[in-house]
């Protein structure tokens, strides 16, 4: 366990001045120490998970919106451990509420799953998009695993990010499929002008820049949402893993899962 405690706090201190680096606010020692002491924290709750990277960018958002260090730090701890609900009464039903923890532990289940809804809906939303990049060659999980691994705290402005959380927060895995959707909508020009994969693969990292503001963002998401179709779509993902083994269905070849479905 001590090496393992050592292990984690020197992924910790690399990964404190990488969080947020342009942000005044976590320019500071006050703020990365801050910072430091809710994820060494976590470490010492959570034994069998300790820290993951991403999960500083998480922390870092909470940080710099909630009142006090230990709101952020229960806030944070509720996220990652099937409570998500608990930190503003959020009306995501107990199926949809946001579930962290999957995120980080061996395999990245909820990951997997996530990519394969998303993918499944992309499909189903933006065909011509989805099409457009499958014939490049690019897949959910080479752009959106640090999307749905940080709840898009590492990809947009913080401000622009911490508007999409208190709104993944309330309305669960349904309104974080929708910003993943509204997002390749209304940047689709630009990704279909892309002709080689390493081009779309370069906007697609980009793509925080474009959204300066939050409104047009989320004010997308809600008219994407789609409830039904995310619940749908887990369902038959659970059926999946039942039938081929929870380890044949993985981040690199869950689009070929997923497209199967919607095909």
């Amino acid at each position: 366990r001590d090496d393992a405690r050592h292990r984690h706090a020197v992924q910790i201190g690399k990964d404190l001045r990488r969080t947020f680096p342009t942000l005044p606010a976590f320019a500071d020692a006050h703020a990365l120490g801050a910072l430091e002491r809710v994820l060494h924290a976590y470490v010492q709750r959570d034994h069998a998970l300790g820290y993951t990277q991403s999960m500083n960018y998480v922390a870092g958002v909470l940080l710099a919106y909630a009142r006090t260090e230990c709101d952020a730090y229960r806030g944070f701890c509720a996220l990652l451990n099937d409570d998500g609900g608990a930190l503003h009464g959020a009306r995501a039903d107990g199926e949809q509420r946001v579930r962290l923890r999957g995120m980080f532990t061996r395999d990245f289940p909820v990951l997997v799953e996530q990519l394969y809804v998303f993918t499944a809906l992309l499909r189903a939303k933006l065909p011509q998009l989805h099409a457009h990049l499958a014939r490049l060659g690019v897949h959910a999980h080479m752009y959106a695993t640090a999307w749905y691994m940080t709840l898009f705290t590492a990809v947009l402005r913080v401000d622009v990010a911490a508007h999409v959380l208190d709104n993944v927060l309330l309305r669960g895995w349904p309104f974080m499929h929708a910003t993943a959707l509204a997002a390749l909508q209304l940047t689709d020009a630009m990704l279909l002008e892309c002709t080689e994969l390493d081009a779309a693969l370069g906007e697609l990292s980009a793509l925080g820049d474009a959204f300066t503001r939050s409104s047009v963002l989320v004010a997308t998401a809600r008219r994407l949402m789609a409830p039904n179709a995310v619940r749908r779509h887990r369902r038959h993902f659970a059926k999946l893993k039942a039938r081929h083994g929870a380890g044949a269905i993985t981040i690199g070849n869950v689009h070929a899962f997923a497209d199967a479905e919607s095909g």
